[in-house]
């Protein structure tokens, strides 16, 4: 296992946990990690210069909910690094697209099942969920049959209705797909923590 990394940059390093054919970094804070990439990427003894993934993990109970996780490849040196950071559930983290392009779909989608903002990225919106999807699906606190449902009525046609249950549901902002409606993009993310609001009947 090559440990060079734990040279370069140990004063941002908090944990380090070596495992056969696999090295974990966990950062002290989330403003260490873009100088972190940076000396990964272009370090002579390291050249991860590709990245693999980007995740989260959700742990509610921690005070630091969020963990992110960033899995590097060096081509060159045929090495795996995984960085990981932790994050507060208000607080944001700098993308990482200026140093990796491959990025910007992974951290839409962890925009999208988190609810994690990623400062400065460059299209910052939904990837799998549909127009309007209310909260953030991987979080352990999500319910398991979402916030909205799914109707059909023969006389008025498809509608969203809030699930049976459920103190959430707040009316999509956009047209109908299915109504024949001319529809714009998906909006960009808020950057606010996923939150839920009320509604009192269906929606079309």
């Amino acid at each position: 296992m090559n440990v060079s990394p734990l040279l370069l940059f140990p004063q941002w390093i908090r944990k380090v946990i070596i495992q056969p054919k696999e090295l974990t970094l966990i950062l002290h804070k989330a403003k260490h990690l873009i100088p972190a990439l940076q000396v990964l990427q272009n370090h002579c003894t390291t050249q991860y210069k590709m990245l693999i993934d980007v995740t989260a993990v959700d742990f509610p109970a921690r005070s630091n909910r969020f963990e992110i996780v960033y899995h590097l490849l060096s081509l060159s040196q045929n090495k795996r690094i995984r960085i990981k950071v932790e994050l507060e559930e208000t607080s944001s983290i700098q993308s990482v697209t200026s140093l990796y392009p491959s990025a910007n779909w992974f951290e839409r989608e962890t925009w999208d099942m988190f609810g994690i903002c990623f400062l400065n990225h460059p299209d910052l919106r939904r990837i799998l969920t549909d127009y309007g999807f209310e909260g953030h699906p991987l979080r352990k606190d999500f319910p398991l049959t979402g916030y909205l449902e799914f109707k059909y009525d023969p006389q008025t046609g498809p509608r969203f209705c809030p699930r049976s249950g459920s103190s959430s549901g707040t009316r999509s902002a956009w047209t109908s797909r299915w109504r024949g409606r001319s529809t714009p993009g998906t909006p960009r993310a808020s950057c606010s923590p996923g939150g839920t609001s009320t509604a009192t009947s269906c929606w079309t």
